[in-house]
């Protein structure tokens, strides 16, 4: 019975530790920002709002500057207003915090449905 209590405490340590891992290998590839284009800050906001809550997770990391390249492209266009309100604010609230995650569900669902 302890056998396989510690067998179960090491699996769900190993896949922590994979999801870490994969999560690490995402934030640095993220922090590769084109040369001669820089980010404004609320798209460098949204940008870590994407790697730090696991939306890049499912995403391979070759891809990665593409959807960064692309999302930054729709939040733009389609939650301007958000993004406006970012920038003025120099902060994130709650609320925009929320309405960002939001809005970059959204991308992600457009996304998925346009690569099919």
């Amino acid at each position: 019975m302890r056998s396989t209590a510690k067998w179960r405490r090491s699996l769900n340590s190993a896949a922590t530790l994979t999801r870490r891992l994969a999560q690490g290998v995402r934030l640095m590839e993220v922090l590769k920002q084109p040369q001669y284009s820089l980010y404004h800050v609320q798209e460098q906001v949204a940008i870590i709002c994407v790697a730090v809550n696991g939306f890049l997770l499912d995403i391979k990391v070759e891809n990665i500057s593409a959807f960064i390249k692309n999302c930054i492209e729709y939040l733009n266009a389609q939650n301007s207003d958000l993004m406006k309100s970012i920038a003025e604010s120099g902060e994130l609230s709650d609320e925009q915090e929320s309405a960002l995650k939001e809005a970059i569900e959204a991308f992600k669902v457009s996304e998925l449905k346009n690569s099919i």
